[in-house]
C-alpha cells in the first residue's frame, strides 16, 4: 500500500510523519492506498497526477506504503522519480513499529537491476531524500544494467540523504553476486548522508559507493559478499570541512567477505590547500573475509580504529602491502595526519608485505624539511597483533615513508599484544625507506627495520 500526504490542512506540508499521520481520519487515507508496483511507480514519478487527494508541496513528496507485505515489480522497470520534487520520503505508515515493505524483483521478467532512480532538476539546500523499511529482493536469471554506474539505489544531488532499516537482495541467498550487476546504493553530490540499520550482499559490484564527498555516519551497517567493496568513498568534495566518515557497530557494523577490500576511501585527489585532516572514525566495525584486504585509506585523514575487529582478509600470494589495514596518509605543510589503533584486534590476515598493518607517509617534495608535521601511527588500548602472514616482510606491521621528503613518527603502547606473525623478513614489524601507492610497487628496500619479536620493540 503507499500513501502520499493527503491535503488535509489550509496550505502545502513538506514532510508527514507516522505520527501525524496517525491523525488523518481512516476515510482520508484510503482515499490515497497503492496496493501495488505499477501504482507505487506512477505515484513516485508524478505524485499530482497519481490522485488529486494526494497532492503534496510544490517540490515535495511525502509517500508511505503498507506496514508489512511485498510488492511485485514484475515486468515493470526502475522508478525515476519526479524530478522536480525535491523532498522525498518513502516509508511505510502504521501505528505501530513497521516490519518493513519488500519490492521483489524477478530478473527473469525484467532484467533491469535498477529498481529506484532520484535526481531533482534543482538542489536547492534543503533538498532531501529519506528511505526507510524498505527492502530489495532479487530472483531470477542474470540481471543487466544501462546506466553506469549502476545502482540498486541510485541518488545523485540531494543535500541530505538518509537510509534506514533497509536491506537490498535480503534473505535471497540463492541468487549470485553476478546475477545483479550494480552497486547496492549510489549515493552522489550529498553534503550528509546517514546510513542506519542498513543491509547489502550480493551485488556484483560496491555494497555502498558514495561520489563526491559528504559527511557519512553508519551505525549497524552490514554489506556481504559484493564483488567489489562493501563500502566505496570516491572522488572527495574540493572543500575539507564536508568531510568525514563515521562507522558504528551500536550494535554491529560488519562487512565481510566482499571481492576486494571491506572499506575502500580515496581523497587523494583533494586539494593540498585543505586545512585540515578528514576524520574517519570506525568503531566497533568488523572487516573480515575480504578477499584482497579489510580496509584501503588514501588522503588527509586522521584514521580513528577503535574496539573492532580486521580479521582473515587478503592473500599472502597478492602482490599488495597490508592485508589487514592499508593506510597511506598524505600530509601538507600545515596538517598533520595519523592512524590509532585502539583496542582493535588485527589478527589472521595474508599479504605480501606488512600482513596485518601497512602504514605510509606520503607528502610532495616541496614540503620536504625537518619540521614538517609528521603523520603518527599509534597502537594503543591493548590491541592484539595475531597470527598475520606476510610471504615476504612484516607480518604484524610494515611501514613506508621516504625520509628526504616525509615524516613519520610511530608509539606502540605497552600493553600492544603482538601474538605469533609469520614473515622471512621482520615477523614482527618492518620498514621501508621507499614505496609507491600502487600495489604493484617493488618493495625490495624493505630494510631499515627488522622486528622478529615482540620484545625487540618494547623493552
Amino acid at each position: 500500500m503507499l500513501l502520499a500526504c493527503p491535503l488535509v490542512r489550509s496550505v502545502p506540508i513538506d514532510y508527514v510523519d507516522p505520527q501525524e499521520a496517525e491523525e488523518v481520519s481512516d476515510a482520508a487515507v484510503n482515499d490515497c492506498i497503492v496496493t501495488n508496483y505499477t501504482e507505487l511507480k506512477a505515484a513516485l514519478e508524478d505524485p499530482p497526477k497519481f490522485k488529486n487527494k494526494c497532492k503534496t508541496g510544490t517540490a515535495s513528496a511525502a509517500i508511505f506504503t503498507q506496514c508489512t507485505g511485498e510488492f511485485e515489480r514484475g515486468a515493470d522497470g526502475p522508478i525515476v522519480l519526479n524530478s522536480g520534487i525535491t523532498v522525498w520520503t518513502i516509508k511505510p505508515w502504521c501505528k505501530t513499529k513497521p516490519l518493513g515493505q519488500d519490492i521483489k524483483i524477478d530478473l527473469g521478467k525484467n532484467s533491469n537491476v535498477a529498481v529506484i532512480v532520484a535526481k531533482p532538476t534543482t538542489a536547492d539546500t534543503s533538498s532531501s531524500f529519506t528511505l526507510d523499511n524498505i527492502n530489495f529482493v532479487f530472483s531470477g536469471s542474470v540481471g543487466s544494467c544501462t546506466s553506469e554506474p549502476c545502482a540498486v539505489v541510485q541518488i545523485d544531488a540531494f543535500r541530505t540523504v538518509t537510509i534506514s532499516n533497509t536491506k537490498i537482495n535480503a534473505g535471497n541467498s540463492a541468487v549470485a553476486a553476478a546475477s545483479i550487476p550494480a552497486s547496492g546504493i549510489r549515493i552522489k553530490s550529498a553534503e550528509t548522508i546517514k546510513l542506519e540499520r542498513v543491509g547489502i550482499n550480493q551485488v556484483q559490484l560496491d555494497g555502498i559507493l558514495v561520489e563526491g564527498g559528504g559527511k557519512v555516519e553508519g551505525k549497524t551497517v552490514k554489506v556481504k559478499g559484493c564483488g567489489g567493496n562493501g563500502l566505496q568513498y570516491k572522488t572527495c568534495a574540493s572543500n575539507d570541512v564536508k568531510e568525514s566518515l563515521k562507522l558504528e557497530g551500536l550494535p554491529a557494523s560488519s562487512f565481510i567477505g566482499n571481492g576486494n577490500a571491506g572499506l575502500l576511501m580515496d581523497c587523494s585527489a583533494a586539494p593540498e590547500s585543505n586545512t585540515k585532516a578528514v576524520p574517519v572514525t570506525l568503531s566497533q566495525v568488523t572487516f573480515s573475509k575480504n578477499a584482497k584486504r579489510g580496509m584501503w585509506l588514501r588522503g588527509t585523514f586522521a584514521v580513528n580504529i577503535k574496539k573492532g575487529s580486521v580479521d582473515g582478509n587478503g592473500d599472502k600470494e597478492s602482490n599488495i602491502c597490508g592485508g589487514g589495514v592499508r593506510v597511506i596518509l598524505r600530509n601538507t605543510a600545515t596538517v598533520k595526519t595519523g592512524l590509532t589503533v585502539d583496542g582493535t584486534t588485527v589478527k589472521g590476515n595474508k599479504a605480501k608485505y606488512g600482513a596485518g598493518i601497512c602504514f605510509q607517509s606520503r607528502s610532495t617534495a616541496t614540503f620536504g624539511s625537518p619540521s614538517l608535521p609528521q603523520s603518527l601511527l599509534r597502537l594503543t588500548g591493548n590491541p592484539l597483533v595475531d597470527k598475520n602472514e606476510a610471504k615476504v616482510c612484516g607480518g604484524g606491521l610494515a611501514t613506508i615513508a621516504n625520509l628526504d621528503t616525509e615524516r613519520m613518527a610511530v608509539a606502540i603502547d605497552r600493553g600492544t599484544k603482538w601474538g605469533k606473525n609469520e614473515a622471512e623478513k621482520g615477523k614482527t614489524w618492518c620498514d621501508a625507506l621507499e614505496g609507491k601507492d600502487e600495489d604493484d610497487a617493488d618493495f625490495s628496500k624493505f630494510k631499515s627495520i627488522w622486528f622478529t619479536d615482540p620484545s625487540d620493540i618494547v623493552n
